[in-house]
Order: C-alpha cells, then sequence, then structure tokens
C-alpha cells in the first residue's frame, strides 16, 4: 500500500516534470529566436511562468494525500528544512511525511515545548480578563459611590435638620426637594444594580485570579518534568479546571461590560483565546503540508535529474527548482511568523494592560477614552487576524 501511494506520487510528478519540461522548451527556443541569447538561470520579470505554476496540478498546491503520512516510518534526513537534503543519493525515492516535518520544524526552530506557550499565552489572557473586570469594578464602585452618597447625605439632613426648620415657610418645600433627590438617586442606584454589578464583578476578579494562579503553577510544573507522559497529564488536569472554571464564570458572569472599559481593552475584550490558539494550530498544519509538498518535489527533481543537473548548468528544470525554492523560502519564513505568533499576542495583551493602567477611574467617568493599538510592525499573522476582528 505504501508502495503504492509512493508510485503515485512518482507518477504524478513525472506527468507534471514532463510537461514542464516540454513548456520550457518551448519558450526557450521562442526567446532564443528572438533574442539570439537566453538567461536560463535567472528568474525574468516578463516571464509568466508564476501564473503557469499556480495554475498547474502540481503537487506543491495539491494537497491530494496531504494530510494522510504514508506509515512506513520517518525517513533518515532529520532535518527537512536543510537544503542538503533535496540531494538523495538513493535507488528509490521516498516522500517525506507531515510527521518528520512537525519533528524537523521543531528541531529547527528550538521548540522544546509545544504546550508551555499555550499555557503562557492563556496565563496572559487570565491576567488581562482579571484586570478588565478590576477597572470594571473601579468605574461601577465610583458610580455607585457619587449616587449614594449624596443620597446618605440628604437623608441624614432631612432626620437632622427637619425640627428646628419646620417653622419657616420654606421648610416644607426643602424638605420635599431632599426627600425628592434621596428618592431619584436610590432609585438610579437600584435601576443600574450598581451593587450588584460591583459585587459580581469582585467575584469575577477573585476567579480569574484564582485561576491564573492555577495556570502558572502548571506552566512552573513543566519546567521540573521532563517525562512527556506526565507533562501531558498534568496539562490536560490543568485544562480540564480551566474548562470548570470558565464554566461557573459564564453562570455569575453580570453581562458585557461598559464601553469605556471595553475601549481601553480592545484586545482583551474581544479576542476568543480558544480560538485564535485553534486557528494559528490550523493554518501552521496547513503550511507545513504545502511545505511538505514543495520538499516532496524539489527531492524529486534532484533524485530524478540529479545527474543531469550536474553536467548541465542551462537544464530547463532549473527554472522550477528556482520556483520552488523561492516557494520554500516563503514558507519558512511565515511558519517562523506563526511560531512567534503566540509571543507577540503575549506582548500585545501585556502592553494592552499596561496603557490602561495610566488611565484614570475618573478620567473615565467623563471621557470616552479609546485605546490607540499600532499593529504596523507587528508579527504579520497576528495583524492580520487582528484587522479580521475589528473590521
Amino acid at each position: 500500500m505504501n508502495s503504492k501511494t509512493d508510485d503515485d506520487f512518482i507518477i504524478q510528478l513525472n506527468t507534471s516534470l514532463d510537461n514542464l519540461n516540454q513548456y520550457y522548451h518551448l519558450v526557450d527556443t521562442s526567446n532564443s529566436l528572438q533574442n539570439n541569447k537566453s538567461k536560463p538561470n535567472s528568474l525574468r520579470s516578463s516571464f509568466t511562468i508564476m501564473d503557469y505554476f499556480f495554475s498547474s496540478d502540481s503537487p506543491v498546491l495539491s494537497n491530494t494525500n496531504s494530510d494522510a503520512d504514508s506509515n512506513h516510518g520517518d525517513l533518515e534526513e532529520d532535518d527537512c528544512f536543510d537544503d542538503q537534503n533535496e540531494y538523495i543519493h538513493k535507488q528509490f525515492f521516498k516522500k517525506l511525511t507531515l510527521k518528520s516535518i512537525k519533528r524537523s520544524l521543531d528541531k529547527y526552530y528550538d521548540s522544546e515545548d509545544k504546550y508551555s506557550s499555550e499555557i503562557d499565552i492563556l496565563t496572559t489572557y487570565l491576567n488581562g480578563q482579571k484586570h478588565m473586570y478590576s477597572r470594571a469594578r473601579s468605574l461601577a464602585y465610583m458610580q455607585l459611590n457619587i449616587l449614594m452618597l449624596p443620597a446618605l447625605v440628604g437623608a441624614g439632613s432631612i432626620t437632622i435638620f427637619a425640627p428646628f426648620i419646620q417653622d419657616y415657610s420654606w421648610s416644607g418645600l426643602l424638605i420635599s426637594a431632599l426627600n425628592a433627590s434621596v428618592t431619584l438617586f436610590i432609585s438610579i442606584i437600584h435601576y443600574l444594580k450598581l451593587e450588584a454589578l460591583v459585587e459580581s464583578y469582585s467575584q469575577l476578579v477573585s476567579h480569574y485570579d484564582r485561576l491564573e494562579n492555577s495556570l502558572q503553577n502548571v506552566s512552573s510544573k513543566l519546567l521540573f518534568i521532563e517525562d512527556g507522559n506526565e507533562r501531558t497529564d498534568l496539562i490536560m488536569k490543568g485544562i480540564d479546571d480551566y474548562e470548570k472554571k470558565m464554566v461557573e464564570i459564564k453562570e455569575m458572569n453580570p453581562g458585557v461590560v461598559s464601553l469605556s472599559i471595553r475601549n481601553i481593552f480592545p484586545i482583551i475584550s474581544h479576542i476568543n483565546i480558544f480560538s485564535f490558539i485553534k486557528r494559528m494550530e490550523t493554518y501552521k498544519k496547513n503550511l507545513m503540508i504545502i511545505f511538505k509538498d514543495v520538499k516532496n518535489e524539489l527531492r524529486y527533481i534532484y533524485w530524478k535529474f540529479g545527474n543531469e543537473l550536474r553536467v548541465n548548468n542551462n537544464h530547463p528544470i532549473y527554472k522550477r527548482i528556482e520556483i520552488l525554492s523561492k516557494k520554500k523560502c516563503e514558507l519558512k519564513e511565515e511558519l517562523l511568523h506563526y511560531r512567534s505568533a503566540y509571543g507577540y499576542m503575549d506582548e500585545l495583551i501585556l502592553r494592552e494592560i499596561k496603557v490602561s493602567e495610566r488611565v484614570t477611574t475618573f478620567r473615565l467617568m467623563f471621557i470616552n477614552y479609546t485605546s490607540k493599538t499600532n499593529f504596523s510592525h507587528s508579527n504579520p499573522v497576528v495583524q492580520q487576524y487582528l484587522e479580521y476582528l475589528f473590521v
């Protein structure tokens, strides 16, 4: 079954490469007739080979059987990101598997712990949620004080001064006005449910703080555990605890925080951290599949035409190699951005918390403050995600 899969892959590559050779031969012949010279080893700006490349059925863009790795074991080439392993000196051609690409990606980018970065960004996200609800609590508490203190002063004044001013003609009007003011303030407090909001926000802050400490403990323990199974069990236990606590938090959630709070926490209040992690992992897997196809085609070209390429520097297949090599470099750079996406999102959340601390609660009461975050020099992967989020 495995040999059949490799044979199908080789047949597909042979067909594509034969078509490309014929196409390149026609192009070179036409160019030589017009210019009396050709430049087979350089990409020409007027050459439309990229259009042909992206419209072809090349395995570089075809994901056929990409998700299903062959079961014949890992390849001998440990580093799939090393250009040297494209020169295959073997009797039989073997495809790279997605598993070998993943292993080489971790080795190439020195990523010893995949889950640690995910735990860290979850911890930072919880820290951001804690700060957001803490600021919401402070704002609600200030609103409660602004309404409650005048009501208490008015009620106390009526009780103390009413006996002394009852002989005056205007005393009735004053007492009625004070009673109306006290009633109005108390009614506004009950209508806005400010006391309940303060209590709910306080409980949310407490829950997020405990959950953040729990994940921090998990992250700290990961540094001292080397066994893979123990690390996996610890991580799954931490995630289960996170899910249970989040269910409790959702049940007591008082609703959407005020607009003034959301304006100073634009990322924290809008991002779904699990959706972000899932999207990053899905995109990264798709990139690795395309990278695998590019590497397999390059390796097959060197395996099939290796001897011809050594003696003929003007071989038409060099054009295909240049295109694939360029595509491979672009994929490696994009994979690097995806690998650093968690770290950059972590930095953005911490920066947002720091900026929010400069805005006073009194200013939030009367000024619609908006936090402006510049994504122009950010990680392009995170930038694209945030632009989609805020459009």
